[in-house]
């Protein structure tokens, strides 16, 4: 009598390795939406879309995962592919999540925001103590230099200081805040600079809330606003360091 032998199951490495990928990159997203670190990347309005769909990929990666058996798939052609894939999972894994600091600002875009950026309604409320460094931005462009003057200020946001003493004086340092359209890729700085005797004691992304009141400088256009008879108070970071236009 003749004994069949079960054929040698081949593996898919194809969908093995597609399937971990997937499942890899759905399972962070998941993970970083669970521990509320989306807001260091997007804006909030798109945490529903993005964990939408880290669910869906890791869906896929499932499937591809059950495909494993079913014969062999050809690598060629997939790898610079998968090396894609792979990069924004190590990196999610690896790097820790926080939010983009003083290195990034450039000084020759500072209170430059793009298009698509609305006036403030905030404006509108005569209590300027609830402007945030936003809301300034825009005042410098609408108020008059006589109603700009003595306004009271109380912003939160973190110190930047030029590396190289060339932007600012050494009794003097900038109250920043990132915006975000989108994501981190699209963000712009605000900002004003503030007349405080200690400034040099202040190490860059040291976030620090200030009070103070405007004063005015020339400026290119309209006068520049400067936070004077500051008083600088160091605070932890926010749970959301960007303003959402």
């Amino acid at each position: 009598m003749t004994t069949l032998r079960a054929q040698p199951t081949t593996t898919n490495w194809a969908a093995l390795i597609e399937g971990c990928i997937l499942a890899g990159l759905g399972a962070m997203l998941l993970r970083k939406t669970w521990d509320g670190q989306l807001p260091l990347y997007i804006h909030p309005r798109y945490t529903t879309l993005l964990l939408a769909t880290s669910i869906l990929v890791l869906l896929i990666g499932a499937f591809r995962l059950w495909q494993t058996g079913e014969g062999a798939q050809p690598l060629r052609g997939r790898l610079s592919v998968y090396g894609l894939l792979l990069a924004p999972l190590l990196l999610g894994v690896l790097i820790p999540a926080k939010p983009a600091g003083s290195a990034l600002v450039d000084p020759r875009q500072m209170n430059n925001v793009g298009r698509g950026y609305t006036k403030p309604s905030a404006l509108a409320n005569d209590d300027s103590t609830k402007w945030t460094l936003y809301d300034w931005l825009f005042a410098r462009y609408t108020l008059k230099p006589d109603e700009a003057r003595g306004k009271a200020v109380d912003v939160v946001g973190f110190v930047y200081r030029d590396p190289n003493g060339q932007q600012t004086a050494a009794d003097e340092f900038y109250v920043v805040r990132y915006t975000l359209a989108c994501c981190v890729a699209d963000r712009t700085n605000v900002s004003l600079p503030v007349k405080w005797s200690d400034a040099t004691t202040l190490p860059n992304d040291q976030w620090v809330r200030v009070t103070g009141k405007i004063d005015l400088r020339p400026g290119e256009g309209p006068p520049e606003f400067v936070v004077t008879e500051a008083r600088v108070e160091a605070v932890p970071q926010p749970s959301e360091p960007y303003l959402y236009p």
